[in-house]
C-alpha cells in the first residue's frame, strides 16, 4: 500500500498527520498490519513529505501540484469583495477548456473523509435549457412565491429564470454515509469564486433548485441522473457577463463576537 523511496529521511511527518493513525515508523514508514481498510484516502501522507518519497497506492493516480505561496490579503480581498451575481449574459458559448478548468477546481473542494463523490451535469444545449426553463415556469405558476416572476417572463419574454445564460451546471453528490449535501455546496462556491479568473460570470439558480426540491418527478426526464445513486445539491448559471461592475457592492458591517 505504501511505496517508500530510498530518499525517505524518516522525519515522521506522514505518521504525525495521518488522521486514522495507521502509519508507523521504523526503518521507514509502514502501515500497521490489518489497518489498510481504515485509510480514508485523504492523501496527506504524500502531501507532507518534504522529499516526495512516499506514494500511497490506494490514492487515485491524479496529477499533483507543487505548493505555491498563498494569495496576499489584497488579492483575496479584491477577489471576494468584487464578486457579484450576473443577471445579464452574452449569448456566446463558453469554451470547454474554461469549463474543464472550473470543474477541476470544484472537484478539489473539501469533503468528509475525502469521500469526494461529486458529479457535474453541464447543460449547454439550447433546446435542453429551454425545456428546463419552460418546466420551471410551468411549475412556478403554481407557487405563490414565484407566480409573479413566472407571469412576468411569459408576458415580457424576459428570461428571469436563467437570464439567457448559455450554460447551467448542476452539482450532484454520490450517496454515502460520510457525504453531506454541504460538500456539494462547497463545490458550487468554488465554481462561483473562480469563474472570474476565466472571465466568466455566475448566478446561483435558486429558481431551479426550489422547484426541483418540490417537484422532483417532473425533472427526471429532463435531467437524466440516477437519484438512487446521487443527491441533487444545487445549480449555477454561467456565461460571459453582459454587464460591468466598476466597484464592489455594499454589505452589512461585520457582525462578530469573540469569546
Amino acid at each position: 500500500m505504501l511505496v517508500v523511496k530510498d530518499s525517505c529521511i524518516k522525519c515522521g511527518e506522514c505518521k504525525r498527520v495521518c488522521p486514522t493513525k495507521i502509519i508507523g515508523l521504523k526503518d521507514k514508514p509502514f502501515i500497521y498490519e490489518g489497518s489498510e481498510s481504515r485509510c480514508i484516502k485523504c492523501g496527506h501522507c504524500e502531501a507532507v513529505c518534504p522529499v516526495n518519497a512516499l506514494e500511497n497506492k490506494l490514492l487515485p493516480q491524479d496529477e499533483v501540484f507543487e505548493k505555491l505561496p498563498p494569495l496576499t490579503k489584497v488579492q483575496v480581498e479584491s477577489a471576494i469583495s468584487n464578486r457579484f451575481s450576473s443577471r445579464f449574459f452574452k449569448s456566446e458559448q463558453i469554451e470547454k477548456e474554461d469549463l474543464d478548468f472550473l470543474l477541476n477546481m470544484a472537484r478539489h473542494s473539501p469533503s468528509g473523509k475525502n469521500t469526494q463523490g461529486l458529479k457535474f451535469l453541464v447543460i449547454r444545449n439550447k433546446e435542453s435549457l429551454d425545456k428546463l426553463k419552460n418546466k420551471i415556469i410551468e411549475l412556478a405558476l403554481q407557487n405563490p412565491e414565484y407566480a409573479r416572476m413566472a407571469q412576468y417572463t411569459i408576458r415580457t419574454g424576459n428570461d428571469i429564470a436563467f437570464y439567457n445564460a448559455p450554460c447551467l451546471i448542476i452539482v450532484l453528490l454520490k450517496k454515502n454515509r460520510f457525504n453531506n449535501v454541504k460538500h456539494g455546496e462547497y463545490a458550487l462556491s468554488y465554481i462561483d469564486l473562480f469563474a472570474p479568473s476565466v472571465n466568466l460570470g455566475t448566478c446561483f439558480c435558486g429558481f431551479l433548485d426550489d422547484n426541483y426540491q418540490n417537484h422532483k418527478e417532473d425533472f427526471k426526464e429532463l435531467l437524466h441522473f440516477d437519484d438512487n445513486e446521487y443527491d441533487y445539491v444545487g445549480s449555477i448559471l454561467i456565461g460571459r457577463p453582459d454587464s460591468k461592475h466598476y466597484r464592489s457592492t455594499k454589505r452589512n458591517p461585520l457582525d462578530v463576537e469573540y469569546k
